[in-house]
């Protein structure tokens, strides 16, 4: 049994994930939305590098993961 005052590996994977997300955001300008659903907000965004476009989906945290 787990430790209930320890987090589930689950919710340390989206920490970092997050941390991950936040720090590759920096090389994008985000234009505006392009969809929005049940898993998340679809963004379009532009390199401000290469003038790239792209898209980019911010998944919702669910409520299993609190």
């Amino acid at each position: 049994p787990q430790n209930p005052k320890t987090p589930s590996i689950w919710k340390k994977l989206f920490h970092i994930s997050y941390i991950i997300f936040i720090n590759s955001m920096n090389k994008y300008e985000i234009i505006g939305i392009v969809g929005e659903g049940a898993y998340g907000i679809v963004y379009k965004a532009k390199n401000k590098d290469t003038s790239d476009y792209v898209a980019i989906k911010k998944f919702k945290e669910s409520a299993e993961e609190d």
